[in-house]
């Protein structure tokens, strides 16, 4: 779920502590279960994941139009954490970030076969007026989202399926939020300059 509340963290950047540790102890979720193997079978650690679920559900509510999303993937990884706890088996416990980053990727593709997209709900919420020229930059980054949750569920698989646990945990737990950050603040400077050129003209 880190992805999802770093996702609403990018949306709402004034956070009250609480919030902020949240996410803070959700980005940490992989070295969690890293570590944790040491110590336990794959399906104790899967209440550890619906424990995560409790923390993670209702973030995406204060974003009414992400209620579909916040229950998909609620959904999609309470099926995950029951299917570990029944065969016990670490490959599923490290196909947690997979299921996450398919459920934000069906949600957010389907939005764009069925418009409003997911970008343009989001940035309706604080700009009730948008311009169609706005309506098409919301379209391309809705895609460019799509395109990231697609890669990071195969590099997901790849880790979960081939990899080592330090190669699973290094890529989870730091080179995919990295790749999240570089989207945030690429976007960001598109933007501005979006903004930019819409004032001059």
């Amino acid at each position: 779920p880190a992805t999802t509340e770093i996702y609403t963290l990018s949306l709402h950047v004034a956070l009250p502590i609480s919030s902020l540790v949240r996410i803070v102890f959700l980005a940490s979720w992989p070295f969690a279960i890293y570590f944790g193997l040491e110590k336990f079978e794959p399906k104790q650690l899967a209440f550890f994941i619906l424990f995560l679920l409790l923390l993670h559900k209702g973030e995406f509510r204060k974003i009414k139009v992400l209620k579909f999303a916040d229950w998909f993937i609620l959904v999609t990884t309470l099926a995950l954490a029951i299917a570990i706890f029944w065969s016990n088996s670490e490959t599923l416990l490290r196909l947690y970030p997979v299921v996450v980053s398919l459920g934000l990727l069906t949600v957010f593709t389907l939005s764009l076969f069925h418009p409003p997209t997911i970008i343009e709900r989001i940035a309706r919420t604080d700009h009730h007026n948008l311009s169609s020229a706005g309506v098409r930059y919301t379209m391309y980054v809705t895609r460019v989202w799509c395109v990231f949750f697609l890669c990071n569920a195969l590099a997901a698989t790849g880790t979960a399926l081939f990899a080592s646990r330090e190669v699973w945990v290094f890529y989870n737990g730091f080179l995919s939020y990295l790749f999240i950050a570089i989207i945030f603040c690429s976007e960001w400077f598109a933007r501005q300059r979006f903004l930019h050129h819409r004032e001059s003209a």
